[in-house]
């Protein structure tokens, strides 16, 4: 699942409810953020509920980011809780 645009308190609920309709039809998910263009802080409590979300379902999932959101993930989740695909050629 691709998602474009911005990520912030506006939308990320209906991002969360969304990825919750997919994971329980589909055991399987890549939530990819590359195309995001801005990346608000209530995006990060979204991802850590699609976290919750994958869990609960057994479903596995990664997380493809672009550099910056890549640069965000490392200063807010620097356990690496999230499932961050790692960047092409590493």
């Amino acid at each position: 699942m691709a998602v474009k645009g911005e990520v912030d308190a506006a939308n990320s609920r209906a991002l969360s409810d969304y990825v919750e309709r997919q994971v329980a039809r589909w055991p399987e998910l890549v939530l990819d953020l590359s195309g995001v263009e801005f990346f608000g802080t209530a995006g990060f409590a979204t991802l850590h509920h699609v976290n919750v979300i994958c869990a609960q379902y057994r479903a596995t999932w990664a997380l493809r980011v672009g550099p910056e959101l890549r640069r965000f993930l490392k200063i807010c989740d620097p356990d690496d809780l999230l499932p961050v695909e790692d960047p092409v050629g590493n």
